[in-house]
């Protein structure tokens, strides 16, 4: 049995060694010389490689020394003997822990960096949005925000970076509302300019007597802009426009153009 482990450690079949070192061990649980060679094994694998790896290769070894212990017969020479192997396993763990430790203190490192890196992304993210003109580019930006910071992990954040953040997020919630704002705005101008200069024509067109049966449809036009949007200056003039056509039509025409008002949909209503 023992050539066969030797036969195989020798040929780096590691794993094949593994379970004739374990089979030859607990067939003879007591005895050193089947203990020994499967420990020493177990020993080497827990000392390089991966942290995961090795830990279980550790604790294979310990549990191979707790069934040694409990089946040799012991003297003061197997005790000394045990205790040796014990103190190699605790150095090991221990290197074991330090390795670890050291992989996670790197691994933090880089998600800080990581962070920091995306916080700045965020911050010359939001002076692009300050200075942004048009709707296309603000929704490119914000896009972009969005990915940003569902890229920052949370859980990673410096005590730092938590306040920077914070801060962040304040001036990035501040600075949407106000662009919305903004471009609502904005739409909201050019949806009054087109509104005035459609009460424009009509009244002008009545103004100078042009308006014949075929006109109909510019007249209903009058009648499409979503009062909801419309400033109080504009209302002002529609309202100038509307009482100046009633006060030329018939009673009949006048019937006609409140059942257009009436029936008319909303261009752009929200």
């Amino acid at each position: 049995m023992k050539e066969l482990f030797f036969e195989y450690k020798r040929d780096g079949k590691i794993t094949e060694a593994l379970i004739v070192g374990q089979n030859m061990f607990n067939k003879s649980p007591g005895d050193r010389e089947c203990f020994e060679p499967y420990f020493l094994l177990l020993a080497e694998l827990a000392s390089e490689g991966e942290t995961d790896q090795r830990s279980s290769f550790l604790q294979q070894a310990m549990a191979a020394i707790a069934a040694f212990s409990e089946s040799t017969d012991l003297t003061k020479e197997a005790v000394e003997y045990i205790r040796e192997k014990e103190a190699l396993m605790e150095d090991t763990y221990n290197k074991i822990e330090a390795e670890k430790e050291r992989l996670k203190r790197g691994f933090i490192k880089e998600k800080i960096q990581f962070n920091d890196d995306a916080l700045s992304l965020i911050e010359k993210l939001l002076s692009q949005l300050n200075s942004v003109n048009s709707d296309g580019e603000f929704e490119k930006i914000i896009k972009k925000l969005g990915d940003v910071d569902s890229s920052i992990d949370k859980e990673y954040l410096s005590e730092r970076q938590l306040t920077k953040y914070s801060e962040l997020t304040r001036t990035s919630s501040s600075l949407v509302s106000g662009k919305m704002a903004f471009f609502e705005n904005e739409r909201n101008k050019e949806y009054n300019l087109k509104a005035i200069e459609a009460y424009e024509k009509v009244f002008n067109m009545f103004k100078d007597n042009e308006i014949l049966d075929s006109h109909k449809e510019i007249i209903k036009n009058l009648f499409v802009f979503d009062a909801s949007r419309l400033y109080n200056e504009t209302l002002v003039y529609y309202n100038h426009v509307y009482n100046y056509i009633l006060s030329k039509l018939s009673d009949d025409d006048k019937f006609l153009l409140t059942k257009y008002a009436i029936l008319s949909e909303k261009r752009g209503s929200r």
